[in-house]
């Protein structure tokens, strides 16, 4: 490391949104809004060039350009992968790998998009790690109620 390096600042960074190049930004919103469960945030231009996609709070962008999906995939962590998996598989969409438990505490699987994209959709595993003993704590008695 150079003696005289700049120390990066502290950056706080509170979103990221991936960007997909596709060939046809319409047929492109139509698959991840009607097979992919996406919502469409926006589109840009007429026709259009430009696209957000969202699930949940997380957007994504789709750019027209020409699609370049070796080695680029996008992992969305979601609240019940089983579920989505049900929907992506009854829509049709290619399904890669299914549902099933990994290492590393999520719950994933791999789908395919129109233009070859690898999308993951997981979900964490919570794990407590080794049980743990609780000692059960005495109830107070019931009271009874007096009769006069």
């Amino acid at each position: 490391m150079a003696l005289n390096a700049p120390k990066a600042p502290q950056v706080e960074c509170e979103m990221l949104h991936p960007t997909l190049y596709v060939p046809n930004i319409t047929a492109a919103v139509d698959f991840y809004e009607k097979k992919l469960g996406f919502l469409v945030a926006f589109t840009l231009g007429d026709p259009p060039d430009m696209a957000g996609v969202n699930m949940g709070d997380v957007q994504m962008f789709l750019e027209k350009g020409i699609p370049a999906p070796q080695g680029c995939s996008v992992y969305f962590v979601v609240g019940n992968a089983d579920e989505l998996f049900e929907f992506h598989r009854d829509a049709g969409v290619e399904i890669v790998r299914p549902p099933e438990d990994q290492t590393y505490e999520l719950r994933d699987y791999l789908v395919r998009d129109l233009n070859g994209y690898h999308l993951f959709f997981g979900q964490r595993l919570y794990s407590a790690g080794e049980p743990i003993s609780v000692a059960s704590t005495p109830r107070p008695a019931a009271r009874r109620s007096r009769r006069r």
